[in-house]
């Protein structure tokens, strides 16, 4: 089984609500571990618990997950002001603030973003 290239579990595409995030953070491999973090979705580990809450605004929240031989994950979670949608997304490793974080997503730095109205 192959998912985008990379060769993985028939757990991880056929079944990846089955894979535990024990599972999934004792991976060795680099790239099957960003699979299967992708597959079981970055809610899911956000609320095994074992992510750290980094920052916090009043809009967003900031959260690292340390990863064995890798870069940790870093996410932020922001709420759509329009739809009250929750998304989480994921961000270079080497932010420090939420709104540095969402900045990023743009490819702005945190002094650039300064949008008029957000909706």
């Amino acid at each position: 089984f192959r998912w985008h290239g990379v060769e993985v579990s028939e757990q991880v595409i056929l079944n990846p609500e089955t894979l535990s995030l024990d599972q999934v953070l004792k991976e060795s491999n680099a790239e099957v571990r960003r699979v299967m973090i992708e597959r079981v979705g970055l809610q899911k580990i956000l609320e095994s618990g074992n992510a750290v809450e980094i920052h916090t605004d009043e809009q967003s929240r900031l959260y690292r997950l340390e990863l064995s031989g890798d870069e940790p994950l870093v996410m932020v979670k922001v709420v759509c002001p329009s739809t009250g949608r929750v998304y989480l997304n994921r961000v270079r490793p080497d932010v420090k603030t939420c709104r540095e974080a969402i900045a990023s997503r743009w490819r702005l730095t945190e002094a650039e973003y300064c949008p008029v109205q957000e909706t």
